[in-house]
């Protein structure tokens, strides 16, 4: 699928898995990439893997604020986002569950 290409990170449980993404900075041109191929591999791998699969942007936010529009483009997509700042809340940890 060429999922090892696209993501940085994959977390595999039993019924669910996560793909994740790791970005010094979000771009108007870095996004698109993630986004299209978040759609792309999505129903790749929950037809294989048959288990819930969700794509996760972890986006340093600490020298420069992530525009709005571009977290809504996540959100739009169903992919989750989790500022470098916010990494240690409990919120943002339980995105990284695979129960």
């Amino acid at each position: 699928t060429g999922l090892e290409f696209m993501f940085d990170f994959q977390i595999a449980k039993r019924e669910k898995e996560i793909v994740i993404k790791a970005f010094n900075s979000l771009t108007k041109s870095n996004l698109p990439n993630f986004l299209f191929s978040w759609e792309d591999i999505k129903p790749v791998r929950e037809r294989v893997s048959k288990k819930s699969v969700t794509a996760v942007a972890i986006v340093n936010d600490t020298q420069k604020d992530v525009k709005p529009e571009f977290i809504e483009a996540l959100s739009t997509k169903y992919a989750d986002y989790i500022p470098w700042s916010a990494r240690n809340t409990e919120d943002k940890k339980q995105i990284l569950l695979a129960a």
